[in-house]
């Protein structure tokens, strides 16, 4: 994770944002009075929705067995017209 100075972020924000978009990554913007995160939107996006799925614990269960099948190769490929039948 990248981290810059508050000062840093406001006199180069377009460069800083424009490289931690491209690289994919988090920025740590320090500041005296706190710090900040700067993540770019799709990462929100795909961190929200994974808290959202993981928020009941029935939902958890069901996903983690989903993976586990898969990792062990043991799941069947379906047509997606097959699923509207």
């Amino acid at each position: 994770m990248a981290t810059v100075t508050m000062q840093k972020f406001v006199t180069q924000i377009d460069e800083i944002l424009c490289e931690t978009e491209s690289n994919g990554g988090a920025l740590l913007v320090e500041r005296e009075q706190g710090n900040f995160m700067v993540i770019p939107e799709r990462d929100y996006n795909s961190i929200m929705e994974t808290l959202h799925l993981l928020s009941t614990p029935a939902n958890s269960k069901h996903l983690q067995n989903g993976i586990k099948q898969a990792n062990a190769g043991s799941y069947s490929v379906k047509d997606i017209d097959s699923l509207w039948k």
